[in-house]
Formats: structure tokens, sequence, C-alpha cells
């Protein structure tokens, strides 16, 4: 499906006084984001393509892991994956790397708004 843009999207979180890893891949067509993944928790892996900024998918991912006493402390977001089932090209796995839980949700909103601007330039 050429129209659907792929790009991953990692997550650190922390609980009890640890920290855990979650990554799903991200999804935008239409103007709209989502995002697919595997977890024990339905609201921590499928995100129907209905977010209309990258924002709005952040932040249902924040309210999900608040549901389960996850702190989000870092996301890092890669640019989107090639079509190209031939492509040598290496997937960019964190072109931006935000401290969640060291911004302000406006200065976390433009980051965002800034990666989402650097991706369709890419």
């Amino acid at each position: 499906m050429p129209t659907v843009e792929r790009f991953p999207l990692s997550f650190k979180t922390q609980f009890s006084g640890s920290h855990f890893r979650h990554i799903v891949l991200g999804v935008h067509s239409g103007g709209r984001f989502g995002a697919l993944g595997i977890s024990r928790r339905e609201d921590l892996m499928f995100k129907p393509l209905e977010y209309k900024t990258l924002t709005d998918l952040l932040q249902e991912f924040q309210l999900a892991y608040r549901r389960y006493w996850h702190t989000l402390c870092k996301v890092k977001i890669g640019h989107y994956v090639s079509h190209d089932p031939h492509s040598v090209e290496q997937i960019e796995w964190k072109h931006s790397v935000l401290d969640v839980d060291k911004l302000s949700k406006e200065e976390l909103r433009k980051e965002l708004e800034r990666h989402t601007r650097d991706m369709r330039l890419k």
C-alpha cells in the first residue's frame, strides 16, 4: 500500500523504579496517524488511523500508559520506511529523540510538528 507511510515509534516508560521499552509501527495516510504493534495490553498496540496529528497519537499512547501506572519518559521517532522491497536503505530508528518528562506540552507539540514536517520532506 504505497499511500500508507510507515515509521518506527518507540517508547521508554518507568514503573515502580524500572524502565520498560516498547516499539510500534506508526502509520500515516490521508492526513491521519495510527499505529500497529504487539502488546499484552490492547490499548498499547493498535491505534486506528484517525489521529489528526502525531501529537494526538502520542497523547493517546501516554494516556494508555498512565492507565497501567507507567510514566512516559522518552519517545523515539524514525523517518518513513521505504516501500521498495529491495531497498538497501537503512531504517532510521531514532531521527527524533524526545524527553517527554522534560518538555512542556507546548515544546513537545512543536517538536512533533517539526518531525512531521521533516518526514514529509524526506
